[in-house]
Protein backbone atom coordinates (compact mmCIF):
# COMPACT_ATOMS: atom_id res chain seq x y z
CA UNK A 1 0.00 0.00 0.00
CA UNK A 2 1.26 3.41 -1.02
CA UNK A 3 2.06 5.50 1.60
CA UNK A 4 -0.06 8.74 1.83
CA UNK A 5 1.83 11.96 2.10
CA UNK A 6 1.00 14.92 3.89
CA UNK A 7 1.75 18.56 5.29
CA UNK A 8 0.40 20.55 8.30
CA UNK A 9 0.32 23.35 10.60
CA UNK A 10 0.79 23.32 14.20
CA UNK A 11 -0.88 25.36 16.65
CA UNK A 12 1.78 27.58 17.83
CA UNK A 13 0.93 27.73 21.81
CA UNK A 14 1.27 23.62 21.98
CA UNK A 15 4.86 24.10 20.84
CA UNK A 16 6.60 27.27 22.56
CA UNK A 17 9.63 25.08 21.93
CA UNK A 18 9.42 25.54 18.16
CA UNK A 19 7.63 28.96 17.71
CA UNK A 20 10.88 29.67 20.00
CA UNK A 21 13.99 29.01 17.73
CA UNK A 22 15.40 32.20 16.16
CA UNK A 23 14.31 32.78 12.29
CA UNK A 24 15.56 35.22 10.52
CA UNK A 25 12.72 37.63 8.53
CA UNK A 26 11.45 36.05 4.93
CA UNK A 27 13.36 32.44 5.72
CA UNK A 28 13.12 29.13 7.63
CA UNK A 29 14.93 26.55 9.45
CA UNK A 30 14.31 23.25 9.33
CA UNK A 31 14.31 20.16 12.70
CA UNK A 32 12.04 17.19 13.49
CA UNK A 33 10.23 16.50 16.48
CA UNK A 34 8.14 13.78 17.51
CA UNK A 35 4.27 15.20 17.02
CA UNK A 36 1.32 13.41 16.87
CA UNK A 37 2.53 10.15 17.91
CA UNK A 38 5.04 10.47 15.32
CA UNK A 39 8.74 11.31 14.58
CA UNK A 40 8.30 14.33 11.46
CA UNK A 41 10.49 16.69 9.60
CA UNK A 42 9.46 20.51 11.07
CA UNK A 43 9.84 23.68 9.30
CA UNK A 44 9.96 26.89 11.11
CA UNK A 45 9.75 29.70 8.86
CA UNK A 46 8.74 33.52 8.66
CA UNK A 47 6.67 35.59 6.40
CA UNK A 48 6.56 39.27 6.71
CA UNK A 49 2.90 39.49 5.06
CA UNK A 50 1.85 37.11 7.71
CA UNK A 51 3.44 39.34 10.08
CA UNK A 52 1.48 42.04 9.19
CA UNK A 53 -2.14 39.76 8.59
CA UNK A 54 -1.35 38.45 12.19
CA UNK A 55 -0.97 42.33 13.59
CA UNK A 56 -3.90 43.29 12.80
CA UNK A 57 -5.75 40.33 13.12
CA UNK A 58 -4.76 40.68 16.77
CA UNK A 59 -4.35 44.21 17.38
CA UNK A 60 -8.22 44.40 16.22
CA UNK A 61 -9.08 41.06 18.51
CA UNK A 62 -7.41 43.08 21.37
CA UNK A 63 -8.80 46.36 21.53
CA UNK A 64 -12.21 44.89 21.14
CA UNK A 65 -11.46 42.17 24.34
CA UNK A 66 -9.82 45.43 26.45
CA UNK A 67 -13.24 47.78 25.61
CA UNK A 68 -15.23 44.77 26.69
CA UNK A 69 -13.36 44.05 29.95
CA UNK A 70 -13.08 47.45 30.85
CA UNK A 71 -16.93 47.73 30.62
CA UNK A 72 -17.45 44.89 32.67
CA UNK A 73 -15.03 46.41 35.12
CA UNK A 74 -16.98 49.73 35.24
CA UNK A 75 -20.16 48.02 35.64
CA UNK A 76 -19.88 47.81 39.50
CA UNK A 77 -21.67 44.41 39.89
CA UNK A 78 -20.47 42.29 42.85
CA UNK A 79 -19.23 39.22 40.49
CA UNK A 80 -17.77 41.85 37.72
CA UNK A 81 -14.27 40.54 38.89
CA UNK A 82 -15.21 37.36 38.01
CA UNK A 83 -17.06 37.69 34.89
CA UNK A 84 -14.09 39.82 33.21
CA UNK A 85 -11.70 37.10 34.74
CA UNK A 86 -13.72 34.30 32.61
CA UNK A 87 -13.82 36.29 29.12
CA UNK A 88 -10.19 37.46 29.39
CA UNK A 89 -9.25 33.71 30.00
CA UNK A 90 -11.81 32.30 27.31
CA UNK A 91 -9.64 34.90 24.78
CA UNK A 92 -6.48 33.73 26.04
CA UNK A 93 -5.70 37.30 27.02
CA UNK A 94 -5.48 36.60 30.91
CA UNK A 95 -1.85 37.10 31.32
CA UNK A 96 -1.36 39.88 28.87
CA UNK A 97 -4.24 42.01 30.47
CA UNK A 98 -3.98 42.44 34.20
CA UNK A 99 -6.79 42.87 36.30
CA UNK A 100 -8.14 45.01 38.57
CA UNK A 101 -5.90 47.26 37.19
CA UNK A 102 -6.43 46.48 33.36
CA UNK A 103 -2.36 47.11 33.40
CA UNK A 104 -0.94 45.38 30.29
CA UNK A 105 1.74 42.99 30.56
CA UNK A 106 4.39 44.21 28.39
CA UNK A 107 6.88 41.15 28.34
CA UNK A 108 3.46 38.71 27.46
CA UNK A 109 2.68 41.25 24.46
CA UNK A 110 6.51 41.40 23.17
CA UNK A 111 6.43 37.24 23.61
CA UNK A 112 3.55 37.30 21.24
CA UNK A 113 4.81 39.88 19.26
CA UNK A 114 7.79 37.69 18.59
CA UNK A 115 5.45 35.11 17.13
CA UNK A 116 3.84 37.08 14.95
CA UNK A 117 4.32 35.89 11.17
CA UNK A 118 6.12 32.44 12.24
CA UNK A 119 4.67 29.12 11.52
CA UNK A 120 5.73 25.96 11.91
CA UNK A 121 4.94 23.28 9.29
CA UNK A 122 4.83 19.19 10.24
CA UNK A 123 4.89 16.39 7.63
CA UNK A 124 6.30 13.24 6.06
CA UNK A 125 7.31 14.45 2.79
CA UNK A 126 11.33 14.35 2.17
CA UNK A 127 11.61 14.75 -1.45
CA UNK A 128 10.57 18.42 -1.40
CA UNK A 129 13.00 21.39 -0.84
CA UNK A 130 11.55 23.22 2.40
CA UNK A 131 10.40 26.13 0.39
CA UNK A 132 8.28 24.27 -2.02
CA UNK A 133 6.92 22.91 1.43
CA UNK A 134 6.18 26.57 2.48
CA UNK A 135 4.57 27.48 -1.17
CA UNK A 136 2.47 24.15 -1.12
CA UNK A 137 1.38 25.44 2.24
CA UNK A 138 0.61 28.93 1.15
CA UNK A 139 -1.16 27.47 -1.96
CA UNK A 140 -3.61 25.39 0.20
CA UNK A 141 -4.66 28.09 2.61
CA UNK A 142 -5.95 29.96 -0.25
CA UNK A 143 -8.06 26.91 -1.77
CA UNK A 144 -9.34 26.86 1.90
CA UNK A 145 -10.14 30.28 2.12
CA UNK A 146 -12.10 29.68 -1.80
CA UNK A 147 -14.19 27.53 -0.01
CA UNK A 148 -15.14 29.36 3.24
CA UNK A 149 -15.53 32.84 1.01
CA UNK A 150 -17.89 30.18 -1.32
CA UNK A 151 -19.95 28.85 2.03
CA UNK A 152 -20.16 32.47 3.56
CA UNK A 153 -21.59 33.74 0.20
CA UNK A 154 -24.02 31.10 -0.21
CA UNK A 155 -22.55 30.61 -3.80
CA UNK A 156 -22.32 26.84 -2.94
CA UNK A 157 -23.65 25.52 0.40
CA UNK A 158 -22.68 22.41 2.42
CA UNK A 159 -26.00 19.60 2.00
CA UNK A 160 -25.93 16.72 4.07
CA UNK A 161 -26.22 13.88 1.40
CA UNK A 162 -27.23 9.77 1.64
CA UNK A 163 -26.14 8.67 -1.56
CA UNK A 164 -22.71 8.48 -3.26
CA UNK A 165 -24.48 9.69 -6.10
CA UNK A 166 -25.76 13.14 -4.29
CA UNK A 167 -22.31 13.53 -2.96
CA UNK A 168 -20.43 13.57 -5.92
CA UNK A 169 -22.78 15.97 -7.74
CA UNK A 170 -22.62 18.56 -4.96
CA UNK A 171 -19.42 17.89 -4.70
CA UNK A 172 -18.68 18.56 -8.79
CA UNK A 173 -20.53 22.31 -8.29
CA UNK A 174 -18.66 23.46 -5.27
CA UNK A 175 -15.50 22.59 -7.09
CA UNK A 176 -17.05 24.36 -10.17
CA UNK A 177 -17.94 27.23 -7.83
CA UNK A 178 -14.38 27.39 -6.21
CA UNK A 179 -12.97 27.44 -9.83
CA UNK A 180 -15.37 30.03 -10.62
CA UNK A 181 -14.28 32.70 -7.98
CA UNK A 182 -10.39 31.76 -8.24
CA UNK A 183 -10.37 32.36 -12.15
CA UNK A 184 -12.13 35.78 -11.71
CA UNK A 185 -9.71 36.74 -8.59
CA UNK A 186 -6.84 35.47 -10.76
CA UNK A 187 -8.12 37.83 -13.40
CA UNK A 188 -8.74 40.82 -11.38
CA UNK A 189 -5.61 40.58 -8.87
CA UNK A 190 -3.30 42.39 -12.03
CA UNK A 191 -5.56 45.21 -12.13
CA UNK A 192 -6.58 46.06 -8.49
CA UNK A 193 -3.28 44.01 -6.32
CA UNK A 194 -4.96 44.89 -3.21
CA UNK A 195 -8.03 42.77 -4.10
CA UNK A 196 -9.58 40.04 -1.59
CA UNK A 197 -11.24 36.85 -2.74
CA UNK A 198 -14.37 38.18 -0.61
CA UNK A 199 -14.21 41.87 -2.92
CA UNK A 200 -13.69 40.17 -6.11
CA UNK A 201 -17.92 38.91 -5.30
CA UNK A 202 -18.87 42.74 -4.17
CA UNK A 203 -17.49 43.89 -7.06
CA UNK A 204 -19.22 41.61 -9.53
CA UNK A 205 -22.67 41.89 -7.70
CA UNK A 206 -22.23 45.32 -9.13
CA UNK A 207 -21.88 44.41 -12.38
Amino acid sequence: MRKRKYLGALIQSDHNDLMAIPVENDSFTETRKNVYGRDHRIIVYHSSKLEKKHMMTFMKRFRKVYLKVRKIMESGDSDSMEKAGYYLEAENLNETIILPSMRINSERMRERFSMMGKNALFTNITDMEPEELIDLYAKRNRVEHCFRVISMRDLASTVYHWTPQKIRVHMFFSYLAYLFLALMYNRIRPIYPGISLTSVQDMLAKV
